[in-house]
């Protein structure tokens, strides 16, 4: 039996911006600056389904550092000049941000913390599943 399952901790590279399949889904797509051997960066695409994107795109912006958990997906197609191309990405299963929108702008740690804890919460009674049918394409 094969097992894929990665973790990652880095930051994101852009502000989440959510989009909505026609299943009334909510998807964000983004990409994390990891840090590798010798300080070299990967940026890695990472794709959050469901609540997880909506929990993203509400508490996190561009330099946020955050927890994925998810498994490692490919895409595979033909560029302009018939070249068979694959690209390599993350399927998020569960997300802990760990600096917040609220972090970052210096608003009240207390506060920030709270609702940091509150999501997490959530995100453990609520786990999410990723569902292959629920996928747009």
């Amino acid at each position: 039996m094969d097992y894929n399952k990665t973790v990652l901790t880095g930051r994101l590279t852009r502000d989440p911006s959510l989009k909505t399949t026609l299943n009334e889904n909510s998807i964000c797509e983004c990409s994390l600056a990891v840090n590798g051997y010798n300080d070299d960066v990967m940026f890695i695409d990472v794709i959050f389904f469901k609540k997880l994107a909506d929990i993203l795109c509400q508490y996190a912006k561009k330099g946020s550092k955050v927890l994925v958990d998810g498994k490692i997906a490919v895409d595979r197609w033909k560029d302009s000049e018939d070249k068979n191309r694959i690209k390599y990405k993350v399927i998020a299963d569960s997300l802990i941000i760990l600096s917040s929108k609220q972090n970052e702008d210096s608003e009240s740690k207390d506060t920030s913390e709270k609702k940091i804890d509150d999501e997490k919460r959530i995100l453990q009674k609520d786990l999410i599943e990723f569902e292959e049918k629920n996928f747009p394409f």
